[in-house]
C-alpha cells in the first residue's frame, strides 16, 4: 500500500509560531527544538511514522530516490537530505529526530500516512469505475495495520486524511495552475469519508479513543486559501504552481523559481518547506489532542 518505510523518533511538544514568517521560520524552529527535550508531563514520549514521500526525512535509499539529487534540500539543510522538498517536512515540525528506544510503548505516539501513491497510480491508469472497490480495499487493510500497531501497545495514533489531490501541480497544469480539479478532489473527499467511518469504529471499540483523524485535506485547503477550486488571496504566490518546474532530480530538466520560500508545492506532489510549514501551523490546534 504505497511506499513502507518507517522510521522512529522521540516526539518534541511545540508550542509556538501562530504568524507565517518565512525568512526566520528555520531559526526559529532551531531555537525551539535546542529548547525543548522531547518532555511530556508523564514522561518522554516516542513517535512512531509510517507513510510514504509525505513524511519521508530521507529513509529512502539514495540509489533509488530522486530526493537524494538536487535541487532537493536547497532550502534546509542546503544540500538533497532525502526530504522530498525544498526543506523540513510535516514530520520535521512535530518531532525532534533523536534515537528510539523500544521501552514504554503506552507512553509512544504513532502517525500513519499513506494512500496518496496508490491514487496517483489509479488515476494515472484511468480505471475511474473501479474507485469504490479500490478505496474499500486500502481502507481495508489500513484498518488491519492500525490495529496492529495499536496491539503493539502504542495508545494514540493519529492518521492523516488524503490531501486535495486535485490541488495538487501534477493535475492543476492542465488548467496553467488556476483551478484545482474537482473531480479530482473527490475522490480525496470520499476517501476521507470511508476512513472517519473507520477511525469512529475503531474508537467504538477501545475503552477510550485511541484513533485520531490528522486533517491534511483542510489543512491544504485553509493554507491555499482554496475557494471553489481557486485559490484565494494567500501568502503564496501562485500558489498551485511548484517551484520546481520540470523532472526535479536530473539538473538538466528543471528550472526553480526565484523565492521558493513564496511557494506552497516544491514539486508537482510535495509541498515545499514552506508549505509544510502553512500546513502544519493549519494543523497546531488538532495536534494538541494527539500530543
Amino acid at each position: 500500500m504505497g511506499n513502507k518505510g518507517y522510521f522512529f523518533y522521540c516526539l518534541c511538544i511545540f508550542t509556538y509560531m501562530t504568524t507565517f514568517h518565512p525568512v526566520d521560520m528555520i531559526e526559529e524552529v532551531d531555537v525551539v527544538l535546542k529548547r525543548q527535550h522531547g518532555r511530556h508531563k508523564h514522561g518522554e514520549i516516542k513517535l512512531f511514522v509510517f507513510g510514504d514521500s509525505y513524511v519521508d526525512t530521507g529513509n529512502w535509499p539514495k540509489s533509488m530516490s530522486s530526493s537524494w539529487k538536487q535541487p532537493y534540500g536547497f532550502t534546509y539543510p542546503g544540500y538533497p537530505s532525502g526530504r522530498f522538498s525544498d526543506g523540513l517536512v510535516l514530520t520535521d515540525f512535530i518531532e525532534e529526530e533523536q534515537v528510539y528506544n523500544k521501552e514504554k510503548m503506552s507512553s509512544s505516539i504513532a502517525i500513519v500516512s499513506v494512500a496518496g501513491n496508490d491514487y496517483a497510480t489509479f488515476i494515472t491508469n484511468n480505471n475511474m469505475e473501479d474507485l469504490v472497490n479500490v478505496t474499500k480495499s486500502m481502507l481495508s487493510q489500513l484498518e488491519l495495520n492500525l490495529r496492529r500497531i495499536h496491539g503493539l501497545g502504542v495508545q494514540k495514533i493519529g492518521i492523516t486524511t488524503m490531501e486535495p489531490i486535485g490541488c495538487l501541480p501534477k493535475l492543476t497544469i492542465t488548467s496553467s495552475y488556476e483551478n484545482c480539479s474537482e473531480y479530482a478532489n473527490s475522490i480525496s473527499m470520499f476517501h476521507n469519508q470511508m476512513l472517519h467511518q473507520i477511525i469512529d469504529k475503531l474508537n467504538n471499540q477501545t475503552s477510550k479513543p485511541n484513533f485520531f483523524i490528522i486533517d491534511l485535506y483542510n489543512a491544504f485547503m485553509t493554507s491555499l486559501n482554496i475557494q471553489q477550486n481557486h485559490p484565494g488571496n494567500s501568502n503564496f504566490e501562485n500558489p498551485l504552481k511548484p517551484c520546481c518546474m520540470g523532472i526535479c532530480g536530473d539538473k538538466k530538466k528543471y528550472v526553480l523559481c526565484k523565492n521558493p520560500e513564496f511557494s506552497f508545492f516544491w514539486d508537482a506532489i510535495h509541498p515545499s518547506q514552506q508549505g509544510w510549514f502553512a500546513v502544519f501551523s493549519a494543523l497546531k490546534p488538532s495536534l494538541s489532542f494527539l500530543l
